[in-house]
C-alpha cells in the first residue's frame, strides 16, 4: 500500500449527471493512504452526488468543513463499504425542495437508507442542515451571504484557514467578508 496524504481542499465543485464530484473507491493502490477533504462547496445537481466513498482500503478519511448543496439531485454525500475510519465534522448539507432534507446522505453499508436532516445530525453533531444561502446559485456565484448558517461553523484547521474572519472559519470553499 502506499502511506501517503492527499488534501484537497478550497474547491469549488459542480457535478451534474450521474457522477460524483469527489470520489474515494476500491483498489489496493489507496491502502494506508489518508484523505483529507477540507473547504470545498460542492453543488450538484440531477442525480450527481457531492462525495462518493465506495469499498476502500484507506488508512483515514477526513472531510470536514465542506458545504454540500443538491437542487433536489441526488444525495450529498454517499458511503459504501467499509466507513469505519471516515471522520466527518462542521459540515453544510443542504437539499432544495425537501422540507426535512430527506436524501441529504445515502449510507450504503450494512443496509441501504437515506437519511433526513435530523438523522443527519445524529450521525455528524457538528452538522449545519440548512440553506446556506448562496449570493447567486443560478449565476455560479457561490460565496455566501450576510446571516449565512456557513458564516463561523466551521473548525479550525492548522495550515489549511489559519487565516479566517470571524469568531471560527467559514463552512465552504469561501470564507465570508462582510
Amino acid at each position: 500500500g502506499n502511506a501517503v496524504t492527499v488534501k484537497v481542499y478550497g474547491n469549488i465543485i459542480r457535478v451534474s449527471g450521474s457522477g460524483s464530484g469527489l470520489s474515494v473507491s476500491g483498489g489496493d493502490d489507496w491502502t494506508g493512504a489518508s484523505i483529507e477533504w477540507y473547504h470545498n462547496t460542492i453543488i450538484n445537481t440531477e442525480s450527481a452526488r457531492g462525495i462518493t466513498i465506495s469499498s476502500y482500503p484507506v488508512k483515514f478519511l477526513t472531510i470536514s468543513n465542506n458545504l454540500f448543496f443538491s437542487d433536489d439531485g441526488g444525495a450529498c454525500f454517499q458511503v459504501g463499504g467499509n466507513a469505519e475510519n471516515v471522520i466527518h465534522d462542521h459540515n453544510l448539507y443542504y437539499k432544495e425542495g425537501t422540507t426535512n432534507g430527506d436524501d441529504l446522505v445515502s449510507i450504503l453499508s450494512p443496509t441501504t437508507h437515506y437519511t433526513n436532516g435530523a438523522q443527519v445530525q445524529a450521525w455528524e453533531p457538528t452538522a449545519v442542515v440548512a440553506d446556506p444561502l448562496l449570493v447567486d446559485l443560478e449565476g455560479f456565484d457561490w460565496h455566501l451571504q450576510e446571516g449565512s448558517p456557513a458564516v463561523d461553523a466551521g473548525v479550525v484547521i492548522p495550515g489549511i484557514n489559519d487565516n479566517y474572519n470571524g469568531n471560527a472559519p467559514d463552512i465552504g470553499a469561501f470564507e465570508f467578508h462582510g
